[in-house]
């Protein structure tokens, strides 16, 4: 009997003899095939293509396109060229062998045929068909696996590289359904991150919710279902009830996918940390996967492991980074941003610096000793400045003995830049209140703040040695800023009158956002600055109402 894998054998009997045909046909059905008839050389090759069988018998004397000519033309065929063919024919002899072989037939025969014969070379050429349907099968997995985890490398988010890891394994590793689980070390749960094929929202979101137990579900891992890294575990759901486990009802490779099967592969990278679990169920061809198949998965795994570290330690850079600096240029750092320019290369860009500044602190600094000053007045002014800089999408450059630079227009530069920048200021006055209110009462100082502004052209990026860089801003616009703030009252913003202009001009082309930015502007009597040209027009800022 021929047996495979994927079912019965099929194959194309070629001949234009009734009576052979029918013998033929009988013989093979005898050994479990499928038998599928062609009258001609035409025929033969429409058959072909619309079934695929895995093997054809073909008379060299076929009507309207001889034998010959019809097997040089199926193995020029993009899609039917693999399937082996056993040329039968009348004539013997070396050369009318040497003509069918060279025509691409794999073997020979000559009529009549001797049975035994032709089954052992019906066998022999469905093995060979079989191995390189594997082949080409692993072929194409190996191309899946390329595709995927290329997909994968697009994801540095952990939410969307979860979802992408369910869902290119379901779509390119043959699996109807797809489960990323995932381990909480402190809770020792085991958690749905993602999964795919699962349509039904009820299904979905009591999966979502369910949690599983590391030490509950390592206790099924056990030796009699484990092929490579994974696990073929005979059961069709992890709810924690216990049933009795038993070994898979049919060998690895050498049966249908049973309904209560579930294949577990550990997400575990090479270099040993391991993330949880891939749950997969329904395999498309409805057949336990063999050892490349499941080779491939493990590869998959790591790969998935793999991205969920760099995700890790991408969220870790980032977190690092945003302590520093504003969370867009932190994800800039990190890769997390579409700019293209390599980050810290100098760029020349508009800006707007800011500067903010204490008033009455160095008073206050000679009556305190350096651990109040620091903890009690400094990093609180610090940390609330810092994170109203951060709301409006300003960059906080540096902190200045008791004074703050902060940049507005970095990575890239936004349309409402000098209004958001303006507001930002006086959105730092109404929480500095509270603060000077706090240090009045407990130190009996009166401390005050003054912020100011500048627009301008400056260059941006790493400034320094190799041995030590600033990413900060260097132009005309920093010095202004930083003149004006020198001269700005306790309490008060004051802006120059190019930002006054562009935040004006911005507002009164934008009417839907006037509202977000109801700004003032009150000018003051033109002023010198030290190392600028002429008087400066300067202006009070306030908010309307």
């Amino acid at each position: 009997m021929f047996t495979q894998t994927n079912g019965p054998p099929l194959i194309l009997i070629a001949d234009d003899n009734r009576e052979v045909r029918r013998n033929l046909q009988k013989l093979l059905e005898a050994q479990g095939c499928v038998v599928c008839i062609a009258d001609d050389g035409y025929e033969t090759l429409a058959v072909a293509e619309r079934q695929t069988p895995d093997l054809i018998l073909l008379d060299v004397q076929l009507p309207r396109l001889d034998g010959l000519a019809t097997v040089r033309a199926l193995k020029a065929h993009p899609t039917v060229g693999h399937i082996p063919v056993i040329l039968l024919t009348a004539q013997a002899g070396p050369a009318a062998m040497q003509r069918g072989l060279d025509a691409g037939a794999d073997e020979f025969l000559t009529q009549p045929v001797d049975e035994h014969e032709l089954l052992a070379r019906v066998r022999s050429l469905l093995r060979v068909k079989a191995q390189h349907d594997r082949l080409r099968a692993y072929g194409g997995r190996l191309t899946s696996l390329l595709r995927v985890t290329e997909g994968l490398r697009l994801h540095l988010e952990p939410q969307p590289l979860l979802d992408a890891i369910a869902d290119l394994a379901r779509r390119h590793l043959g699996f109807g359904r797809v489960v990323v689980i995932l381990l909480e070390v402190e809770t020792g749960l085991l958690r749905v991150g993602a999964l795919a094929g699962v349509s039904d929202p009820q299904a979905r979101a009591a999966l979502a919710a369910t949690t599983y137990p590391w030490d509950d579900v390592r206790a099924l891992l056990r030796a009699e279902y484990q092929i490579s890294e994974s696990y073929l575990i005979p059961d069709d759901s992890m709810t924690g009830r216990r049933r009795l486990w038993r070994k898979p009802t049919a060998p690895l490779g050498d049966g249908r996918w049973q309904a209560q099967d579930n294949l577990l592969v550990p997400l575990r990278s090479a270099a040993g940390a391991f993330f949880g679990l891939l749950s997969f169920d329904t395999p498309d061809d409805g057949q336990r996967p063999d050892a490349a198949h499941i080779q491939l998965l493990e590869l998959f795994a790591h790969q998935a492991a793999l991205a969920l570290q760099n995700a890790a330690l991408y969220a870790d850079l980032h977190r690092h980074y945003a302590r520093y600096v504003a969370p867009a240029v932190a994800a800039q750092i990190t890769g997390r941003s579409a700019v293209n320019t390599p980050f810290g290369a100098p760029v020349e860009q508009d800006l707007v610096v800011l500067f903010a500044d204490l008033r009455g602190f160095t008073a206050l600094s000679d009556g305190l000793s350096p651990q109040i000053l620091v903890n009690k007045v400094l990093n609180p002014y610090f940390s609330e400045m810092t994170d109203v800089i951060l709301a409006y999408g300003g960059l906080v450059d540096k902190f200045l003995g008791d004074g703050i630079m902060a940049i507005f227009g970095l990575p890239t530069r936004r349309e409402d830049e000098e209004a958001r920048a303006l507001t930002a200021a006086l959105a730092m006055q109404v929480a500095f209140r509270p603060l000077q209110a706090s240090w009045a009462a407990a130190l009996g100082r009166d401390i005050g703040m003054g912020v100011g502004l500048a627009a301008g052209r400056a260059v941006v990026g790493n400034i320094g040695a190799p041995q030590r860089l600033d990413y900060t801003a260097i132009g005309r616009v920093v010095n202004i800023a930083s003149r004006v703030t020198d001269l700005t009252p306790s309490g008060g913003v004051w802006a120059t009158q190019e930002l006054k202009m562009l935040a004006e001009t911005y507002v009164l082309t934008h009417p839907a956002d006037a509202a977000h930015y109801p700004l003032t502007f009150q000018p003051l009597l033109p002023t010198a600055l030290k190392g600028a040209v002429g008087m400066q027009n300067l202006y009070a800022c306030g908010l309307a109402g």
